[in-house]
């Protein structure tokens, strides 16, 4: 199989992020890393644009294999699997349960924690997280809602019978272009500072519990060469 091809969305804001441990929403489930980037204006609707036609590509994509199998086409309620689809607007709920769109448009972007070979083997799969150094380097530290990221990733088309089309997309590393963390905002411009570099550096110095050299390396398994 071929290598996906990558691409960078656009720069926004970290919502629900779950970056440095994988997430399991259910016992059974698959643990992934996940986030929902949230974009507006006028750049939330070009990268709207953007997946939809690779969702029409996915219906292309079924399409012809059913052709080819001598199967039935998909009729157009399974085309596309709106409901699933990788993007909504973001809704705050008040006190009272009222339900309010703040305008923004939230991309949700995963990465499964586990992996499996050719060979059938099960593997762990790391999530690469970079700073805005020139050059960028791998940092580890933790990553809170209303951080500035952008994400390196890859469409992947699926199907579900009697629903339909649909892209998720999967990411293959992060790069943080300004930190919030449990202490807040880590940029040193919000507490008054001035340095002579501009951008996030992170911690660069591997964790005590030995997962830094997995992340690091180019040569771990499942890790990924992200171009930012």
């Amino acid at each position: 199989m071929a290598r996906k091809e990558k691409f960078t969305s656009p720069t926004g804001a970290a919502v629900w992020p779950k970056l440095n441990e994988p997430d399991q929403y259910q016992e059974n489930s698959t643990p992934n890393f996940n986030v929902k980037l949230a974009l507006e204006g006028e750049e939330a609707e070009e990268f709207k644009l953007v997946v939809d036609e690779w969702v029409e590509q996915a219906v292309d994509e079924i399409m012809k294999e059913k052709k080819e199998r001598n199967q039935k086409p998909l009729p157009k309620s399974q085309q596309i699997l709106g409901p699933n689809l990788p993007y909504m607007p973001e809704i705050i709920t008040d006190d009272e349960g009222e339900e309010t769109e703040t305008g923004r448009t939230l991309f949700k972007f995963k990465r499964n924690a586990v992996g499996k070979s050719r060979t059938g083997e099960t593997f762990e799969r790391k999530l690469p997280v970079f700073d805005a150094g020139q050059p960028p380097k791998p940092i580890f530290d933790e990553i809170w809602g209303g951080s500035t990221l952008r994400i390196s990733y890859s469409p992947r088309y699926y199907y579900i019978p009697k629903m339909g089309c649909g892209v998720t997309l999967d990411m293959h590393a992060v790069q943080v272009l300004d930190l919030v963390g449990a202490e807040g905002n880590s940029n040193p411009s919000a507490f008054g500072f001035e340095g002579d570099e501009d951008g996030f550096v992170g911690t660069h110095d591997a964790p005590a519990d030995g997962l830094a050299p997995e992340q690091n390396s180019s040569t771990a398994a499942g890790h990924d060469d992200a171009e930012f």
